[in-house]
């Protein structure tokens, strides 16, 4: 499902795009190739709330010993800090397709080799203005056909 009204910077929700000549339909959207500025490859920011988890996990250390809430304080932080290094460490990258408006659209893939394959068919298909192929980045697969990928609409 795409993001509703966009903003400059817009995570795309949906598992793939399919191109047909010069246009890119994804959710419900559609984009015209030759509004599109920038494409490119952009590292999903990493989640600093371990720090937070610092701090409660130094709160609990101090009132450990005046109360199990302590040592609840203190396990939860254990496991939040774990959490957010797990996620860190697989976090992927956006496709980023930047437009002439100023705004970004960001697609989510975890694999860069596949993220290049996708830029390199889009410049030739920005090229020849012509192209019919269906992208995945959930399963990092490319249709060279009409068929459909994930949920795309288009109608």
């Amino acid at each position: 499902m795409a993001v509703g009204s966009l903003t400059k910077n817009t995570k795309v929700n949906v598992s793939g795009f399919q191109v047909d000549e010069n246009v890119i339909y994804y959710g419900n959207s559609a984009i015209n190739t030759n509004n599109i500025s920038l494409i490119t490859i952009s590292p999903i920011p990493a989640n600093s709330s371990w720090v937070a988890a610092v701090v409660v996990a130094l709160m609990g250390l101090l009132i450990r010993r005046e109360s199990s809430i302590g040592w609840l304080l203190l396990i939860g932080a254990i496991v939040w800090i774990i959490a957010v290094v797990i996620h860190n460490k697989n976090r992927g990258e956006f496709l980023a397709i930047s437009l002439n408006s100023g705004n970004t659209l960001y697609f989510h893939c975890k694999e860069r080799e596949f993220l290049y394959r996708v830029i390199s068919l889009m410049v030739e298909c920005i090229k020849s203005g012509s192209g019919h192929y269906s992208i995945s980045f959930d399963k990092c697969v490319i249709n060279n056909d009409r068929g459909r990928t994930g949920n795309i609409h288009i109608g």
